[in-house]
């Protein structure tokens, strides 16, 4: 790294001195100006974006002296490193220059050495200083992802199961939210789709979303799912009329801005206000409000809640099944708006809708070919709904239906790209701390999801799959190196060494040592 100097002195004496100091000993430093006045070091120094690392300032300069001008650039600058010249070796110029954290007070004149050293003081502080900014930016990367996780972590859990007490107490604790709140349904629409997948651009939004966190309101901002970003609205006071409308025109600043910024049109469904143990009745509140507003809907006319449910069922099947023969992507967001409209009905005529969707989606997904329909077994479809609790029934034909279409690949293929995807980042990856919650993020689809077909894919649970491929790996170190045991540990992921000696005699029967002697034992027999 190449460190840039300025010199304040108007000695040429001493300037020489310097500039020969510098040029001999410290061939990473720049000298990029000399300067003989206070006014020129408040210039260059005085702002918040100097690029210079090291100034080297006498206190007798032109206009006031050099600490005054210390002063004014230290009300904005605080990384520049400072040394100070002085004849004068007076106790309150040294008190001062402390006071103005300056780095080196010298009295000159002075010899070559004493001048290098107080530079060479200087470079090292601003390489740990360096380093402990890199330090404090990781760990707020670090913290910003583990909360970005915990988001996602409570959208899924309203969106495919059910909030306990303690979910919510735990949830409440984490993301600083009220127990009061409303769900947002956010739908993106670009010209360019792809715009919309790509993952820096979602993470901006997600990014973009939380500037707007404040005093009234607090976002917790869900991953996308297709076209749509899940929002809970935290109310921070007591909810108001007022407060309602002022949500209502801070999403529309954030539509704008996100408009702005990244090109794309964003539809807004709010729903109720609710307390978090209900919130699930403001999402099914969003997905309506949403569909009207994009008038999906005619809902002219309606007379009663069981009518307009049905006319929506009946209308959201329709382009479901459209959706489907498109391959337009937009099948999983209609579903889902279907399963909410069915939470509406009755327990038998769920069940029953269920099963029609089931069958139909086979149909469609086939093209009526009889063979490929026939691989379903329908009757297991039927004894599973009509066994499972109804409680339960929503998030078992969330999978069911999210397996169905996903698992329609070439069939010369091993797995489906969900599975296959996060094979590749294991098998890439294994050596870090890497989740099931953080890959099946990162390969687009739910955890839940993800853990069921690698299961059924692999005959291997995605913990058993990582333990297996490290445990392999490590036994191919063990046989072919003389690494330590707590090293091989750390190389195949496993930063305990106990952990490791466990994970290993629990797979292989043997602990690592005993293992590697019995490599020994073979190779010398």
């Amino acid at each position: 790294m190449m460190y840039k100097v300025l010199i304040a002195e108007r000695d040429m004496k001493y300037v020489d001195q310097l500039r020969g100091i510098i040029n001999r000993e410290y061939r990473n430093c720049q000298i990029t100006g000399i300067v003989g006045s206070s006014r020129e070091v408040i210039e260059v120094l005085g702002k918040e974006n100097s690029d210079i690392d090291v100034a080297i300032i006498n206190v007798k300069l032109t206009g006031v002296n050099g600490l005054e001008a210390i002063k004014k650039v230290r009300q904005k600058n605080f990384d520049t490193r400072i040394l100070i010249l002085s004849e004068f070796s007076y106790l309150e110029f040294a008190q001062e220059a402390i006071r103005l954290k300056v780095d080196n007070y010298i009295i000159i004149p002075a010899n070559d050495n004493e001048i290098s050293e107080a530079i060479r003081l200087c470079l090292e502080e601003i390489v740990r200083m360096n380093h402990y900014k890199q330090k404090i930016c990781s760990v707020t990367t670090e913290y910003q992802e583990a909360k970005q996780y915990i988001e996602y972590s409570y959208i899924y859990t309203v969106l495919f199961s059910k909030l306990s007490s303690r979910d919510i107490k735990k949830y409440v604790e984490l993301l600083g939210v009220s127990l009061k709140g409303c769900m947002v349904n956010m739908e993106l629409e670009s010209d360019d789709m792809k715009q919309i997948n790509k993952q820096t651009i979602l993470q901006q939004i997600y990014e973009c979303i939380h500037e707007y966190d404040g005093g009234i309101f607090r976002f917790v901002v869900g991953p996308k799912i297709n076209r749509h970003i899940v929002l809970y609205v935290s109310y921070l006071c007591e909810e108001t009329e007022n407060n309602n409308s002022k949500l209502k025109e801070l999403l529309k600043t954030i539509t704008k801005d996100i408009k702005m910024k990244f090109l794309i049109d964003v539809y807004i469904g709010i729903g109720k206000v609710e307390e978090m143990i209900n919130i699930y009745a403001s999402y099914q509140d969003s997905i309506r409000n949403l569909l009207e507003m994009k008038n999906l809907v005619d809902t002219s006319g309606i007379q009663d809640n069981e009518s307009y449910y049905g006319n929506l069922y009946k209308d959201l099947e329709r382009k479901y099944l459209t959706s489907l023969r498109l391959k337009d992507g937009e099948s999983s967001n209609y579903i889902n708006h279907l399963l909410d409209c069915i939470d509406h009905f009755c327990e038998e005529v769920r069940k029953s809708k269920i099963i029609e969707l089931l069958v139909l989606t086979r149909h469609t997904m086939t093209g009526f070919d009889r063979e490929a329909y026939l691989q379903d077994n329908f009757t297991e479809y039927l004894l599973s709904v009509s066994n499972i609790p109804i409680s339960e029934l929503k998030s078992w034909a969330h999978q069911t239906f999210e397996y169905i279409q996903y698992s329609q690949v070439d069939q010369n293929r091993l797995y489906t790209k969900a599975v296959s995807d996060a094979i590749n980042i294991i098998d890439g990856e294994y050596t870090k701390n890497i989740t099931l919650e953080e890959i099946a993020k990162r390969v687009g689809v739910s955890s839940q999801y993800l853990s069921k077909i690698f299961k059924d894919e692999t005959n291997q649970t995605f913990v058993e799959y990582l333990t297996t491929l490290r445990i392999n790996r490590a036994k191919d170190i063990i046989q072919t190196s003389d690494q330590p045991i707590k090293q091989v540990g750390i190389m195949v992921g496993y930063k305990d060494p106990n952990y490791f000696s466990r994970i290993f005699r629990s797979v292989v029967g043997i602990s690592p040592s005993d293992f590697r002697d019995s490599v020994k034992y073979k190779i010398d027999k």
